[in-house]
């Protein structure tokens, strides 16, 4: 058998967010003063999947069968179709506070950016998750609410198996501990203190051990002159 597969390659995630085009004619054209209006951003392009990505997805995907019935199908329709994601939760209205039947609510976290745009939105919505799911099903996109880390860190090193000054080493395990927080940013995860403090061990051959603690905190933007409930 013979399979025949056309697509349209792209420098992987440099497209997106383009916005400003200009048309392209030969000097003989009798095309002239055209202006091009682009309607919303480019929005899609990614990296092709990884073996393993391709490993744990396709299987998910055969077992939604290109539908949308549970939250477990907008999930994985959400992470087959939808570029900009690097992780999705989603869950029914009647699990919902307050309940809100009949809809299906969907949280996605962007592979770049911090919540999706508008349009992305739309994309998602009216392109991908509503052509798969009953007519009458409502689909609400809902933005992550974020509570960060405050990781605080005393580490003690043997000057004598390094060459590196006290802000060189610093650097590194301020790195190290950026890279092991991006690694484990996806919904449904937690974040192994034993990982984070053998991390932070490694980061250098002088580090002996490190006493680390960790605290939450929200970042909130009151509005002036507006009462408000916020939850923390």
């Amino acid at each position: 058998n013979l399979v025949r597969i056309e697509y349209i390659a792209s420098s992987t995630e440099n497209p997106n967010g383009c916005a400003s085009f200009t048309l392209s004619t030969s000097s003989n054209s009798t095309i002239a003063n055209i202006k091009v209006r682009t309607r919303q951003k480019a929005i899609g392009w990614s990296e092709k999947e990884t073996l393993e990505e391709i490993k744990f997805n396709a299987p998910r995907h055969h077992m939604t069968q290109n539908r949308g019935v549970n939250a477990f199908d907008f999930e994985t329709l959400t992470k087959r179709y939808f570029s900009n994601c690097k992780s999705v939760i989603a869950w029914g209205g009647e699990t919902n506070i307050p309940v809100a039947y009949n809809t299906v609510f969907v949280c996605v976290q962007p592979k770049t950016g911090t919540y999706l745009t508008a349009d992305e939105k739309k994309v998602l919505v009216n392109e991908i998750l509503k052509p798969k799911t009953f007519p009458s099903t409502k689909i609400q996109i809902v933005d992550s609410d974020f509570i960060f880390l405050k990781i605080n860190s005393n580490v003690y090193c043997n000057s004598n198996k390094s060459t590196l000054t006290k802000t060189e080493i610093m650097s590194l395990v301020k790195q190290n501990i950026l890279n092991f927080c991006a690694n484990g940013q996806k919904f449904n995860t937690s974040l192994k203190y034993s990982q984070l403090v053998s991390s932070i061990d490694k980061s250098e051959k002088s580090i002996d051990n490190n006493i680390t603690t960790i605290e939450l905190f929200k970042i909130i933007s009151p509005k002036i002159n507006i009462n408000g409930t916020y939850t923390i």
